[in-house]
């Protein structure tokens, strides 16, 4: 199924003995996925507007429940994710394996020749960039590419995101992420988007960072709407713009009221589906930090012998509730208030948490 940790997601609608496709065919209503042993991929379901009553997947992954809620909200109505082990429904996810090992091997066959390509030279485009510049009349190949994408979760905790893909590679130097400061449970989609675009290029100017060539949001006109309304009022204006919306992955520029629709095996395609993917994962799993330490807080203030004061002091003297997490006996402790016994369930109850970031990793920087 993969090359190291190379993935491929093959789709097929519920019920069909044939499967097509490849990750970005989000018009298709009900889903099977086969990936890497170790990883399945969740950005496809997470992304769609209208996903399906179940999800079959060949096994299990990490964030079922959190990807579960997700869709359950977003097709109002339950959704569950299943691992089929006979039947029929087994039969579908082996023949979706079957076909992502093929997509696989094509993905392999067309990167070993971009890769001849740029051996050619330092300053060879890839194929996709060049493609990309023609489709949308760009005056040059799109070597640097942001682009945005905002998620909330019920209301709450609504984030944004901003990826940078250098040559159609991310560039995770310069990704940042965002929190929402107006969505006030109600969350506006093209508020949120004009929002972090107005945020991120104010603060890009100012510090006079590198512009990209090409800007890319996730969504339709409106969201492009409100990103250009945003560039407009930090003088970047004049970079070249588009969305991608996620349903029929339609191109939507500024100023052209009909949508592009690119051919969906076409490598400028599937340049802007990747930096529009890894931003939808991006804001996804600063979602997921953001709830978890919403979850680690609560858990701490409902430690017996802990309350909302000793609960701000022990905040306080660490600095966050990771830092708190992983204090020995003896600092928690030496906080005031906090006995031999507190400071054993402080622990206990904390320890079942799980990391957020992995020894070593630095969190991406928020703006």
């Amino acid at each position: 199924m993969t090359r190291s940790d190379s993935p491929a997601t093959a789709i097929s609608p519920a019920g069909s003995s044939s499967v097509y496709g490849k990750d970005g065919w989000s018009d298709v209503r009900f889903t099977i996925s086969a990936t890497s042993p170790r990883r399945p991929r969740k950005g496809f379901y997470v992304r769609q507007e209208d996903p399906p009553r179940e999800l079959l997947v060949p096994r299990t992954f990490d964030d079922v429940e959190l990807v579960e809620e997700y869709l359950s909200a977003r097709r109002e109505g339950p959704f569950s994710i299943r691992v089929p082990v006979r039947g029929a429904k087994r039969d579908l996810v082996v023949a979706a394996e079957r076909n992502a090992s093929h997509i696989l091997e094509q993905d392999r066959l067309e990167g070993s020749r971009l890769r001849s390509e740029r051996g050619s030279g330092e300053a060879a485009v890839p194929e996709a960039a060049s493609r990309l510049a023609a489709a949308l009349d760009l005056s040059g190949e799109p070597r640097s590419i942001v682009c945005f994408d905002v998620s909330t979760l019920g209301g709450r905790e609504s984030v944004g995101s901003a990826v940078w893909l250098r040559d159609g590679r991310p560039d995770k130097n310069e990704y940042r992420r965002f929190r929402v400061r107006e969505s006030d449970g109600h969350p506006d989609d093209y508020a949120m988007m004009q929002e972090i675009v107005g945020r991120y290029f104010h603060r890009r100017v100012r510090e006079d960072k590198p512009l990209p060539d090409l800007v890319v949001v996730d969504g339709g006109k409106g969201q492009l709407a409100a990103a250009r309304q945003a560039m407009d009022t930090t003088g970047v204006s004049d970079l070249a713009t588009v969305a991608l919306a996620k349903r029929e992955e339609e191109v939507f520029r500024p100023g052209v009221s009909e949508p592009l629709r690119l051919p969906r095996t076409d490598p400028g395609l599937h340049l802007l589906q990747r930096a529009r993917d890894e931003a939808h994962r991006f804001a996804l799993r600063y979602n997921r930090t953001l709830r978890r330490r919403r979850t680690l807080r609560s858990r701490l203030g409902d430690i017996p012998g802990v309350g909302p004061v000793r609960e701000q002091e022990l905040l306080r003297r660490f600095g966050s509730l990771d830092a708190v997490r992983d204090a020995s006996l003896d600092q928690l402790r030496a906080t005031p208030g906090i006995g031999v016994s507190t400071a054993a369930l402080i622990r206990n109850t904390l320890a079942e948490e799980p990391v957020e970031h992995r020894p070593g990793e630095s969190p991406e920087p928020e703006e």
